[in-house]
């Protein structure tokens, strides 16, 4: 289940608010703990409508964003459980599989885990929209930070278990980056336009924690 909601405002057709919120039910996360919420909100503001500027300075939009993402682990994870078995894997022995004899049931290698959470992806981004010359110039510039947090990993676990995995909450990964863009303008006419492109993109990914991880 899930409730979804958005407001969005403007001032005087220069200045821009959208706000969401939503809010998830997930019944593959452990009952007392199956809620989970992620907002998000952004804002634009364009500097020349509100100052009437003039000049080489054909339009400048100054936007802000942050938002989360909320990402339930898949099914069946958080409690161990039984499988049916199939010919050729573990059931009555080597060579009579409970598969040829109408069926069993044998208990899943992948041990259950209770305690686990949401994994969460939180971003901000800066930036700007920007024309110049009579539109004949555009450039933009945008800078992210993105958060990945209770990042569910698949893990050995020790054979003593009697399992031999299980997912956790294991990683928190960081990804940051700045993207440039411009277009010019060289020549248009009703039969030809030439335009000179580029972009310039750098990025950063790090993995900032790793937890229950031996190798």
């Amino acid at each position: 289940h899930s409730i979804y909601g958005s407001a969005s405002f403007s001032y005087k057709n220069f200045a821009y608010l959208d706000l969401t919120a939503r809010n998830d039910w997930s019944s593959t996360l452990p009952s007392d703990n199956w809620s989970y919420f992620y907002p998000s909100a952004s804002l634009g503001y364009v500097l020349t409508d509100a100052s009437n500027a003039k000049g080489a300075l054909s339009f400048l939009k100054l936007r802000a964003s942050y938002g989360q993402v909320g990402i339930a682990p898949g099914l069946y994870l958080n409690e161990s459980n039984y499988i049916t078995s199939t010919a050729g894997s573990e059931g009555w022995g080597d060579y009579i599989d409970g598969a040829n004899y109408g069926g069993s049931i044998r208990r899943s290698g992948v041990q259950g885990n209770p305690n686990l959470k949401v994994e969460r992806v939180t971003e901000t981004e800066i930036g700007f929209d920007s024309r110049f010359f009579d539109n004949k110039l555009t450039v933009g510039f945008t800078y992210y930070d993105r958060l990945t947090t209770d990042g569910i990993l698949n893990l050995e676990t020790p054979p003593s278990t009697g399992f031999s995995d299980r997912y956790v909450n294991a990683a928190e990964i960081s990804n940051s980056g700045i993207e440039f863009d411009f277009n010019y303008n060289l020549y248009s006419n009703n039969d030809l336009k030439l335009n000179l492109f580029g972009n310039f993109t750098r990025y950063k990914n790090i993995v900032e924690s790793l937890q229950e991880v031996s190798r």
